[in-house]
């Protein structure tokens, strides 16, 4: 399968980042990301482990379970599983607010220490990322959750083709994937499409669509520069994590493709991803987050929820400086200003949102 390899053909495919998607980006966490952070009951978190493995899993369990330290410093407790590595310092993080639109808050850092009780993070980045994949995958949505009981799980599995791991592919409408770049910069980022997505290539070998999204682009920029990635999986209604890692790149292949389509609209490019190793585990964070649980979901509705697309005007708008830099269209700028005082940006985004998703074929 052809592999895309250079930036100049990623542009072509995906297009570049646009100015307003770069500006989202704060180097501190302001009351804003406080505020997601005071009521986010789970994360998704990409790391290294001790032997420098690529690596995707879910923490948390609690709403606040990541604790402010500063603007530049977080810290959470250290679930007893978890093995992380200061020989591997940077990481990433995905915040959930379920029950929300879907967006989600993303913080990159690196590891500021490690002690047996507790993990602090140095952010280096925060942005709200778009809502998009948790839309295509009803990732929350009470007619997706899987309801039947005993599923079991596999510590170690050594094919793709194993019945608990193809079953719980076959269930899963969402994914994290883990990526770094050629500096050790960590990203996590989410795909989100309908039930039994991946394609199975062979019994070493997966696929996943990549429709459109913000252009960030993330993933697929890091992964011209280092072909590892950690995944973990998720399926509505169940309390494991599907853990996959091993190396991957990006094809525009027509054929392959083709099968990804919805409505006859298959995506610009697709995730190869050639597996190294599988494990089906019982996730704590998770079981404790509970958040299929019908009184657990209105639980977390009834938090004070922000609006993140407000949110999301207000940072690009403290961004003036680097505005001036880019020459952004001052209409363009007055008109952000304004939505993120009156928060008036959510009706036009929802719809945009809406609209991109039929076009998709969703």
């Amino acid at each position: 399968m052809r592999r895309i390899t250079t930036v100049s053909e990623v542009e072509a495919l995906i297009g570049s980042p646009n100015e307003l998607v770069l500006m989202k980006t704060v180097t501190r966490l302001d009351d804003d990301c406080l505020a997601i952070l005071a009521i986010a009951p789970i994360a998704g978190l990409g790391f290294h482990d001790a032997a420098g493995q690529s690596q995707t899993t879910i923490i948390g369990g609690t709403a606040g379970f990541m604790r402010a330290e500063s603007a530049t410093q977080i810290t959470f407790d250290r679930p007893s599983t978890l093995a992380l590595s200061e020989h591997y310092p940077s990481v990433s993080l995905l915040f959930f607010l379920p029950g929300t639109h879907g967006e989600t808050l993303r913080v990159n850092g690196k590891l500021a220490e490690i002690t047996p009780s507790q993990i602090t993070l140095a952010v280096e980045e925060a942005f709200v990322h778009c809502a998009k994949c948790i839309l295509r995958s009803k990732l929350f949505d009470a007619s997706t959750t899987i309801t039947s009981g005993n599923f079991g799980t596999q510590p170690s599995a050594t094919s793709l083709n194993d019945p608990l791991i193809s079953q719980f592919l076959a269930q899963s409408p969402f994914v994290l994937l883990s990526s770094w770049d050629a500096n050790g910069g960590s990203d996590t980022s989410p795909k989100g499409d309908t039930a039994g997505f991946v394609r199975v290539l062979d019994d070493h070998t997966l696929a996943i669509a990549d429709r459109k999204g913000n252009q960030r682009a993330d993933t697929v920029r890091n992964l011209l520069q280092s072909d590892q990635i950690g995944l973990a999986f998720l399926v509505p209604g169940r309390e494991e994590v599907l853990h996959i890692n091993g190396t991957g790149y990006l094809t525009d292949d027509l054929a392959l493709c083709a099968s990804m389509a919805l409505g006859e609209k298959p995506p610009h490019a697709a995730f190869v991803i050639e597996v190294q190793h599988i494990s089906l585990q019982t996730n704590s964070a998770l079981q404790q987050a509970k958040l299929w649980d019908a009184a657990s979901q209105v639980a977390q509705e009834a938090l004070p929820t922000p609006n993140l697309l407000a949110i999301v005007a207000r940072h690009i708008t403290k961004n003036k400086q680097y505005a001036a830099q880019t020459a952004l269209n001052p209409a363009v700028d007055q008109e952000l200003t304004f939505a993120a005082g009156e928060a008036i940006i959510s009706p036009s985004v929802r719809q945009a949102y809406q609209q991109s998703l039929e076009n998709e074929g969703y």
